[in-house]
Order: structure tokens, then sequence, then C-alpha cells
């Protein structure tokens, strides 16, 4: 490739990571490069000599290590650029975890990765994450661990997971979550633990979850819940300590179908404002929830705070005893 080609494939770089403001022109073309060397491993040697023009020689020789078994990608040192490189779809294991130069993690569809377990916990300067497809993957726990300086994480399709533990936990500077369909894990606790300045969480399908202690510890600044489930819970210890003050809209459902029942006095919020954030605390207390009474199980207390009881008309409040509640505002 001469002179010429080289500045055209910087020009087309360009527009590659057009989102990311503070990457380095050399990140661009790298990332392009190795793309390129991954879909034509007869080109290696001129892609690893202009890798090693532009990136230097240790930089260079450390992204062909990383490609020498395509099974494995294990990206835990920073290679001297701020874009990881493009994750090969043979991969059966993936680690960026303690990584420290990385900034940028892109697409990536591995159908053969069984577990995210710590994948990228505390990746010092990881900041944004692209859609992650990993159709087989039984493990989310703790794969953004402490990573806090993450700002986005696209959506995420593991719909075979069983653990999605501390999954977040940490990320104190993460702003966006797109879609996670992570399938119904039976462990959620602690997932959430002390983002504290993400303000809106995804839709989660925690209806096979018996564990989602801690769940939204210390998250202080989430203002939305677009949905989870307590339709299995038994454990549900500290679930909303120190992060309820803000929650207006939240979709609570299935709750009242174990003898566990969080402690809703947390949300003192909860329902006011606009009429949308009415409708998810009256859906999950009189609608969604299990009618204990019909079926046969002991009284259950709900204790919601004196400000989400007061938008509650009389109606609600008989229909909600009515299904085996007492409920008593906090």
């Amino acid at each position: 490739m001469d002179a010429a080609g080289i500045r055209a494939l910087a020009e087309s770089a360009k527009s590659y990571f057009a989102a990311i403001d503070d990457l380095a022109s050399t990140n661009e073309i790298q990332e392009r490069l190795t793309e390129i060397l991954m879909q034509n491993q007869e080109t290696f040697d001129t892609m690893a000599s202009l890798l090693q023009i532009m990136l230097g020689r240790t930089s260079a020789a450390k992204i062909y290590s990383l490609y020498q078994d395509p099974t494995a990608y294990n990206l835990t040192s920073s290679m001297g650029m701020a874009v990881a490189p493009p994750v090969p779809i043979e991969v059966a294991t993936l680690s960026c975890k303690n990584s420290s130069g990385i900034q940028y993690f892109p697409e990536a569809y591995i159908p053969y990765v069984t577990t995210l377990a710590s994948a990228f916990s505390n990746a010092a300067q990881l900041k944004v994450v692209g859609n992650i497809y990993a159709g087989n993957c039984k493990s989310l726990a703790q794969a953004f661990y402490n990573a806090y300086r993450l700002l986005i994480v696209e959506n995420i399709y593991a719909p075979e997971c069983t653990d999605a533990s501390y999954l977040f936990a940490g990320c104190s500077v993460l702003e966006r979550i797109g879609r996670l369909d992570i399938g119904t894990p039976a462990t959620v606790a602690g997932m959430f633990k002390l983002c504290t300045a993400l303000k809106t969480v995804p839709e989660v399908d925690t209806s096979a979850a018996t564990d989602l202690s801690y769940m939204f510890d210390g998250s202080a600044q989430i203002k939305r819940i677009e949905g989870i489930s307590f339709k299995s819970a038994a454990n549900i210890s500290s679930i909303f300590n120190q992060m309820g003050a803000n929650v207006e809209y939240a979709y609570l459902l299935d709750l009242g179908y174990t003898d566990v029942m969080p402690d809703l006095s947390a949300l003192t919020k909860w329902g006011t404002g606009k009429a949308e954030n009415l409708e998810s605390l009256r859906y999950s207390l009189v609608e969604s929830s299990c009618d204990r009474a019909a079926a046969g199980l002991p009284n259950l207390t709900m204790r919601p705070s004196q400000t989400s009881f007061a938008l509650l008309s009389s109606e609600d409040v008989a229909r909600i005893i009515a299904k085996g509640y007492t409920i008593f505002p906090k």
C-alpha cells in the first residue's frame, strides 16, 4: 500500500468513530487496519509493517499476539491504543480485565463465549462499550465491576444468562445503558450498586431471580426503573438502600408472589409528577401484585411512602386490601 493508499485509509477511518471525540488519528487508523488484518490474513506482513510504522513495534507485536489464538481474546494491557481491536467471531474466552488504556470497546458478536464474568472489571480507562451479542453466555457477574470511568454501554444480548450479580457495580459515572436482553437470571444482587450517575434503569426480566439484594444500593440519582419483577424474590435486603429519593417512575412487578416485600417507603417520590409516573405506581401496587387472598396466602404488609399513598384513590386502596394486603404508609 502506497502513501496515497494510507491517506485514503485514514480518511475513511475518521467517520468510523465519529462519536468518539478524543481518539487520536492513529487509533482510528489502527482500528481499521486490524479489522482488515482479521479479514485478510494473507496481508498480515504488509499490515504489520504499517502498524509498526504508525504505532511502534511493541504495539504491533501485541496486536499480532492478540490474534495468534483465534479462540482467546485477552486484552489486559493498553497495547498503546484507546480503541480495542475487533473481536474475532471464533473467540471462546474474552477478557479485558484490568486493561489500562482502552477507552472504546467496539461491537462484538461472540456466540461461543460462555462467560463474561469480570470480563471488563477494573478497566480503568474504559468509557464506551458497543453492542455485545453473546447468545451462549451464562454469566455476566461483575462484568463491568468498578469500571469507574465507564459512561455508555449499548445493548447486551445474552439470553442464556443465569448470573447478573454486580454487573455494573461501582460504575460511578455510568450515564446510559441500552437494552438488556439477558434472559431470566437467578441472581441480580448488586447489579446497579453504586451507579451514582445513572438516572434510568432499563427493563430487566428478574421473574426468576431469587436474589435481588443490594440491586440499586447507593444509586441515588435513579429516576426511572423501567421494570423488574419480584415473582421469585427471596432475598431483597437493602435493594433500595440510599437510592430512592429521586425515583418517580418504577414498574415493580409481581409484588406479593413470595412472602418478602421491599420497603417501598424508600421511594419517596414514586408516582409524583407526570401521569405515567402515577400509572407505574398504580399498576405495580394494584394491578400487577399477587392476589394473595384468592391464592390462600397469608396477609402481607405494604409500606409505601406517605406521598405515594396519598396519590392512590380510595378504590385503589380497597382493591389492594381485598387482595390480601395490609397497607401502612410510612
